[in-house]
C-alpha cells in the first residue's frame, strides 16, 4: 500500500499527482509542488532531490522542462476511488469501527467487527472534521514562528555582510594613510576577515535553508490540509488521518524560540599610527571580543569547554574547572594558514553589578605554526563558595556565570 501512495501521491503535497514531472533520479512530484521547491533551494541551477538528496540540474524553463510520468497520469486516472468495500465488492463504506480505526461496510460490521464499537460514518466525520481543523490551526499558529525564526538567519547573514565590508573599507583608508608599500598587508588582513565571514556564513546559511526546509514543510502540511477540508471524502479525510498527525510531529514537534544574542565574535579594526619595523603594526590590529557562559552547577575536576570560535586564521575557546575548591580558566589558542601572530589578550570573569568588581588576567603570546596550539592557564581565579555566592553577582539565580575574553592580533607573518 505505501508503494501504491507513492506512485499516485506527491511527496512534497501529499495529494494526488497534478501534472507529474520526473526528474533525473526518477522520483516524481507535481509541476507545481516542483517549481515551487526549486523556487526555495536551488543554488544556480542545480538543487537537491526532497526524497534521496541527489542533486539535480534544472532545466532552462524550470520544472516545466522536465518530462511528464505518463505512468502516474494513468494511475492517478484509474485511482479516482469508488467508496466501496475491497473484501465485499460493490457493499459501500458507511461505517466506522472505532476498535480498528478503519472504515468499514455493512457486512464487516456483522463479521470481523461484530463485537466492536461501530458507528455511523457520516455520524463520526465531524470528529474527524474537527480534529483536522485543529491541526490546521496549530500549523497556523507554527507558521510565523517558523517565518520569525527563518528571518533572524537573513538578518544576521546580511549584519555580518555588512560588518565584513565596514571592516575592510576602513582598512583601505587606513592602508590609503601609510604608503603604497603597505597595500599588501592590508590585503592579508582583508582577506582574513573574508575568510572569516565565509566560515560564518557557511553555518548560517545552512541553519537558513534548515529554517526554510521546516517553514516549507509546514506551509505545504497546511494547504494540503486546507485542501483535505474543501474536497475529500469522508473516506479520504478518515484515511489521512494517521500520515497528517505523523508529519505534523515531523515537520514542528516543538515550539520554535528566535535565537538569543549571537555567540559569533565580531571582528573589530583599530587603526595604529605607531611606526615599528613590521608593517602589519602600520596597518593596525584585528580586534575580536567573544563571550561564554558555564554554569556552577556543571563544573568539576574535569575540564568544562565553551564551543570552538574563529577567526579565519585564529581559532580559540575558553575552559573551566574547579581544583581544590577554587575556579581555573583556560584560554586555548590554535593558528591556521599562517607562519606566526602576536596575541595580546585578557580574559575577565564579569560582575554583572559593578564591571569595576570583575576579575581580569592579562596575556601575550607568540603564536607560530611550530606551536601550533597555545594554552594559558588562569589559576586560582576565585573561590568556589565566593563565585557561587550570588550576593557577590559573578552568577545569576540559575548559577550561570560569563568569562569575557578580548583578542588583538598583531605582527601577522601570512605563509608563502
Amino acid at each position: 500500500m505505501e508503494d501504491l501512495d507513492q506512485r499516485i501521491t506527491c511527496s512534497i503535497c501529499l495529494s494526488n499527482f497534478r501534472k507529474p514531472k520526473i526528474i533525473d533520479c526518477y522520483h516524481t512530484y507535481c509541476e507545481a509542488c516542483l517549481d515551487d521547491y526549486i523556487d526555495k533551494f536551488a543554488v544556480g541551477d542545480k538543487f537537491d532531490c526532497a526524497l534521496c538528496r541527489r542533486t539535480i540540474t534544472v532545466p532552462p524553463n524550470g520544472a516545466k522542462g522536465f518530462p511528464v510520468n505518463f505512468y502516474v497520469d494513468d494511475q492517478e486516472t484509474a485511482n479516482n476511488k469508488d467508496e466501496f468495500c475491497v473484501y465485499h465488492g460493490q457493499e459501500i463504506l458507511d461505517f466506522y469501527c472505532s476498535d480498528c480505526q478503519l472504515v468499514v461496510c455493512r457486512q464487516c460490521t456483522q463479521t470481523d467487527h461484530q463485537t466492536h464499537d461501530v458507528q455511523n460514518l457520516q455520524n463520526v466525520r465531524q470528529i474527524f472534521v474537527l480534529e483536522l481543523e485543529t491541526l490546521k490551526q496549530e500549523l497556523a499558529d507554527k507558521i510565523p514562528q517558523f517565518q520569525s525564526y527563518s528571518d533572524v538567519f537573513k538578518t544576521r547573514i546580511y549584519q555580518n555582510k555588512k560588518s565584513t565590508e565596514r571592516l575592510c573599507t576602513e582598512v583601505d583608508l587606513q592602508v590609503v594613510k601609510i604608503c603604497q608599500t603597505t597595500h599588501k598587508q592590508g590585503e592579508d588582513i582583508k582577506d582574513i576577515l573574508k575568510k572569516t565571514l565565509a566560515k560564518k556564513l557557511m553555518n548560517l546559511d545552512a541553519m537558513l535553508v534548515e529554517a526554510k526546509r521546516n517553514l516549507f514543510s509546514i506551509k505545504s502540511l497546511y494547504n494540503m490540509i486546507s485542501q483535505i477540508l474543501k474536497e475529500a471524502s469522508t473516506v479520504e479525510i478518515i484515511n489521512s488521518m494517521d500520515p497528517i498527525r505523523l508529519e505534523k510531529e515531523e515537520v514542528c514537534p516543538r515550539d520554535v524560540k528566535t535565537p538569543g544574542v549571537s555567540i559569533i565574535p565580531v571582528a573589530k579594526f583599530h587603526p595604529d599610527d605607531t611606526i615599528t619595523e613590521h608593517l602589519s603594526l602600520y596597518i593596525g590590529r584585528l580586534n575580536v571580543t567573544f563571550h561564554h557562559s558555564f554554569n556552577t552547577h556543571q563544573i568539576g575536576e574535569m575540564w568544562t569547554d565553551s564551543p570552538r570560535y574563529n577567526l579565519g586564521i585564529l581559532t580559540r575557546s575558553v575552559g573551566v574547572f574547579a581544583r581544590s575548591k577554587r575556579l581555573k580558566i583556560s584560554l586555548d589558542l590554535l593558528i591556521e594558514e599562517i607562519k606566526s601572530c602576536n596575541c595580546q589578550f585578557t580574559l575577565k570573569l564579569i560582575n554583572k553589578d559593578d564591571d569595576e568588581r570583575s576579575l581580569i588576567e592579562l596575556g601575550d603570546k607568540r603564536l607560530t605554526a611550530t606551536y601550533g596550539l597555545s594554552c594559558h592557564e588562569w589559576n586560582s581565579v576565585i573561590e568556589m563558595d565566593e563565585l557561587s555566592d550570588t550576593d557577590n553577582c559573578f552568577i545569576d539565580d540559575e548559577g550561570n556565570f560569563i568569562i569575557q575574553a578580548d583578542l588583538k592580533i598583531s605582527h601577522i607573518v601570512l605563509e608563502n
